[in-house]
């Protein structure tokens, strides 16, 4: 991110924010309601483009085009919907024909704990049952670059644990790039460097 500002109706909202997300690493995005988290990330998910300043994304050195970039990234947000006339196979298999994935569907809902909720309409889920599901698609999927905004929202305390143990496991094992836009700590405890956005407005 290059001399990035944001501005809103002729208000300027956040200014001149540099700042470099490295290959493999799991960072934070925080600040207060209203902030402009979910705007940064829409912004590195490249659907938003920033009223001043350039957003670079590569991958070992060699630039993304941006109209490649969707093939590169996974984004998880309560804003984002996903189809509830499929099921969870469906789904499934749906994503599946974007995106790679080491896991047989067997495996993804029992990953998901969806299993006994596999033909069941996603519209008729409860809320905590979409967000688990959405962010199964995004951790279990192959990409480069994961976006994770208010990853627990809708999850109980159970599944909020479940959230963190699957992110370790990302960690250690996935060689993904995580980025967390969160104003709860328990969130982004994992982090090894914070974007403070107060920093900026």
């Amino acid at each position: 991110m290059q001399d990035i500002s944001i501005s809103f109706y002729q208000k300027r909202i956040l200014k001149n924010i540099n700042f470099v997300f490295e290959e493999q690493g799991l960072y934070a995005i925080t600040g207060a309601n209203g902030s402009g988290k979910s705007t940064i990330v829409k912004l590195l998910a490249g659907v938003l483009k920033a009223s001043q300043g350039n957003i670079n994304h590569s991958v070992e050195g060699n630039v993304i085009p941006s109209e490649h970039l969707h093939k590169h990234l996974n984004w998880v947000g309560p804003y984002i919907n996903i189809y509830e006339e499929f099921n969870a196979v469906e789904t499934f298999n749906f994503q599946k024909n974007f995106k790679n994935t080491s896991l047989g569907l067997d495996d993804f809902l029992h990953k998901t704990n969806l299993t006994e909720h596999r033909n069941k309409r996603i519209k008729y889920y409860s809320s905590g049952m979409k967000q688990r599901l959405k962010l199964a698609l995004g951790m279990f999927f192959d990409c480069d670059l994961l976006l994770l905004d208010e990853p627990t929202v809708n999850l109980d305390k159970n599944y909020q644990e479940w959230y963190l143990q699957n992110l370790r496991e990302l960690i250690l094992n996935s060689g993904k790039t995580i980025i967390i836009a969160s104003n709860i700590p328990e969130e982004y405890t994992l982090a090894q460097e914070v974007l403070d956005l107060e920093k900026y407005r």
